[in-house]
């Protein structure tokens, strides 16, 4: 009994080696085809990862940013967002309920829409934000005067209304 068990030990550790280099290898092939503006289908290298009950009794937003934290970058499709979902068990997982939580969690700056697909908004740097003056126009005043300016105006009148 103790050869078959040492025997298996061995295959058991073999196999794991083999999966260990196949990971690898689709980490890669995942890289090239994301450099190329593709998207991978989480259908394949990532289905291993998602339990058949990790999302149960989740709501849809949380196992939306679950589901994106599991599978990594790139972003993903909604379509392979619901197929992942429904294989974790999230039995209210369809295109309508799954794209209105990613809407409302971009709103809430959670995920962000990358072309037709979807991100962890923490995956990517931040987008520039424009400012307006505090004059609410572009360069100086008429006056002259600089933003600066017309911000100290803005706080002295608010001190002034105050003060009433």
């Amino acid at each position: 009994m103790g050869n078959s068990i040492e025997g298996a030990r061995s295959v058991l550790e073999g196999m794991r080696k083999q999966r260990e280099e196949l990971d690898a290898a689709i980490a890669v092939m995942e890289k090239w085809i994301a450099s190329q503006g593709g998207v991978v289908s989480t259908g394949t290298a990532n289905t291993g990862q998602i339990g058949q009950d990790e999302f149960f009794r989740m709501s849809t937003p949380e196992a939306v940013k679950k589901f994106l934290k599991i599978v990594g970058k790139p972003a993903r499709a909604t379509t392979d967002i619901v197929d992942g979902l429904k294989r974790g068990g999230l039995t209210a997982a369809n295109y309508t309920n799954v794209y209105t939580a990613l809407t409302r969690l971009q709103k809430k700056d959670e995920v962000v829409k990358v072309g037709d697909n979807w991100g962890l908004e923490e995956w990517y740097p931040p987008a520039p934000r424009e400012t307006k003056p505090a004059n609410g126009k572009e360069g100086p005043s008429e006056e002259g005067e600089s933003d600066l300016d017309a911000l100290k105006e803005l706080e002295a009148g608010q001190e002034q209304e105050k003060d009433k």
